[in-house]
């Protein structure tokens, strides 16, 4: 007669699933642990100058790196109100160069360029920047 069916499982099977369900829990089999959130490629924080109030809520802008732009949109505040947003968020996993382009009303406009976003092993590794505006006459 044959061999029971349950006992080549125990055989055969868990000698090869044990390891690997084993080393899934360490993250050995899932590559580093990458998870399904989108990253921002640049955040940029938006304050006035002088008082180093944020302006990020009235501000509006965007990102460019060659054909690709991208809008610039809310992303950290300092408290529940739209008018602590301190900073806004563009480029979502896309690496590249970018110039970086800010308005808002009654300041000079923000503008930089050669901005690096690389690509790390699951996500881009985001560009921080920090834009201090300028009232204007």
């Amino acid at each position: 007669m044959g061999a029971d069916p349950v006992m080549k499982v125990v055989r055969y099977v868990l000698p090869i699933t044990l390891p690997v369900v084993a080393l899934s829990a360490c993250g050995v089999v899932e590559p580093y642990g990458c998870t399904a959130m989108l990253v921002p490629g640049i955040v940029v924080e938006i304050h006035d100058i002088a008082t180093g109030r944020p302006l990020a809520a009235g501000a509006r802008g965007a990102v460019q790196d060659q054909d690709f732009v991208d809008s610039l949109v809310p992303y950290g505040f300092g408290d529940a109100s739209p008018e602590s947003m301190f900073s806004r968020q563009a480029a979502f996993e896309r690496h590249g160069t970018y110039r970086v382009h800010i308005e808002v009303a009654g300041y000079y406009p923000y503008d930089t360029t050669g901005v690096q976003v690389r690509q790390a092993r699951c996500h881009v590794e985001t560009a921080h920047l920090k834009a201090r505006l300028t009232s204007s006459p």
